[in-house]
């Protein structure tokens, strides 16, 4: 059986959830940042913390900046009540209470943040599920999603995530991709060492995380554009061997692969398991081996942490 259909199963009310969803505002937060990032270097962000009667959720809209010029608007959605993945790094590891939200409460989310801040329904915009929760366990809710979006702001378009916990995922999003808008697939990456994965991300034997079947899918399964969010943790993953064997991984197709050199926030997660950013002088090493390899890669790190990473904010108020 495959996991993710232990959590979803495609056209039935797993969670009895009814069309009339009741949102109410728990807290918004809005903030200003800098950013060593490829195509933008300031962010303006507004993160709401809603509560849904069942569960609080967080939802948050970006707008970026190069300088004074205007990049682009992105909105950012969860997928989940905490997130079953349950990575040490990540905040939203620390929420008790998880499960995935049903279609309504997805759309619901989705409307209630545009009806805040998109100026027009054609208005371009991309729309992220990169907030709390992993998107290859969900899929069918997903693609049900991707329709009902569109009908109601015809020019948005998509952006999906994943752990890289089900390979089988690659397959699936080069089938949305063929009917939907969907910019690009990104990967978080730590290591493919699943011994050494199983110490950030209790759940990898579990969910029987294969580095080989990725890549492999990544190939060979899937002509999407991808992002590899490489999530670097001192004395973890920053050491050349990491980087070089993941150069080698993608060696063959990176002229469609993107490699995102990312600085690990800091959560009270990660500070009681003793995980530590690296130095902006590792990232750009980093950074060096895989430009060396004629590999596309940026640099992503905040000048300062703003406090505003997935489950956060919902922490407070479980």
């Amino acid at each position: 059986m495959r996991t993710k259909n232990m959590y979803y199963t495609e056209g039935a009310n797993t969670y009895n959830c009814t069309k009339d969803v009741s949102i109410s505002v728990k807290e918004i937060i809005t903030a200003e940042n800098l950013y060593c990032s490829r195509s933008w270097d300031k962010e303006y962000a507004t993160r709401y913390v809603l509560d849904l009667k069942t569960a609080i959720v967080e939802a948050s809209y970006f707008k970026h900046y190069r300088g004074q010029r205007f990049v682009k608007s992105v909105l950012e959605l969860p997928i989940s009540y905490g997130c079953i993945i349950g990575c040490r790094h990540c905040a939203s590891s620390q929420l008790h209470h998880k499960r995935f939200l049903c279609l309504e409460e997805l759309l619901s989310i989705f409307q209630f943040v545009a009806s805040k801040h998109i100026p027009k329904k054609n208005y371009k915009f991309r729309v992220s599920f990169a907030g709390i929760g992993e998107g290859a366990l969900v899929p069918h809710l997903i693609e049900h999603a991707l329709p009902r979006m569109l009908s109601l702001y015809p020019n948005c378009y998509f952006t999906l995530t994943t752990s890289g916990c089900d390979p089988e995922y690659l397959p699936f999003t080069e089938m949305l991709a063929k009917r939907f808008p969907i910019q690009y697939l990104q990967i978080s990456y730590l290591q493919d060492d699943i011994s050494l994965i199983s110490k950030i991300i209790p759940t990898a034997s579990i969910f029987q995380f294969n580095y080989n079947r990725l890549f492999n899918n990544i190939i060979h399964a899937t002509s999407l554009p991808i992002r590899i969010n490489y999530v670097v943790i001192k004395d973890f993953n920053d050491d050349t061997a990491t980087a070089l064997r993941l150069a080698e991984h993608i060696s063959s197709i990176k002229d469609r692969v993107i490699v995102r050199v990312s600085c690990m926030n800091e959560t009270e997660p990660s500070r009681t398991y003793g995980l530590q950013p690296p130095s902006m002088e590792t990232l750009k090493s980093i950074y060096k081996i895989f430009t060396n390899k004629g590999i596309t890669t940026y640099v992503f790190a905040a000048h300062h942490d703003d406090k505003l990473n997935c489950g956060q904010l919902a922490g407070k108020y479980q």
